[in-house]
């Protein structure tokens, strides 16, 4: 009797199950704008120069920036900055040569711009277009 009801509920138990987007990854970049202990700060046009050469080349296909404002303190000074930060957020799959891309991305803006770090987020979602 057991059976034969799992049976008859079957096609009714499968129904209830949908299937969403696949989960693919997506990256945050945390990129503070704060350059040394001198007040000094990426300017605009530093920024959208930045972009055109280490991001869109990497990843033509898109991305987003956000302005945000952050809080870090200095592992080095033990200093709390208080800073603008943007953060860029890539989808992208799960690739090795897309991970290098996004550490490359973080190691030019740490070079470019005197960052003691940049905070990487990657998380996985399911999302469609």
């Amino acid at each position: 009797m057991t059976a034969r009801l799992l049976l008859a509920l079957a096609p009714l138990l499968l129904a209830a199950c949908t299937v969403g987007p696949p989960c693919r990854t997506h990256t945050a970049l945390f990129l503070g704008t704060a350059i040394g202990e001198q007040g000094r700060v990426v300017s605009e046009a530093d920024w959208q120069r930045f972009v055109a050469e280490e991001v869109a080349v990497r990843f033509p296909h898109g991305f987003s920036v956000t302005d945000a404002t952050g809080q870090y303190r200095s592992p080095v000074t033990g200093n709390v900055v208080a800073e603008k930060t943007r953060i860029l957020t890539l989808v992208h799959a799960d690739a090795p040569a897309v991970h290098q891309a996004i550490d490359a991305i973080a190691a030019a803006y740490k070079a470019r711009f005197a960052q003691e770090s940049v905070l990487r987020l990657d998380q996985c979602a399911a999302f469609a277009f």
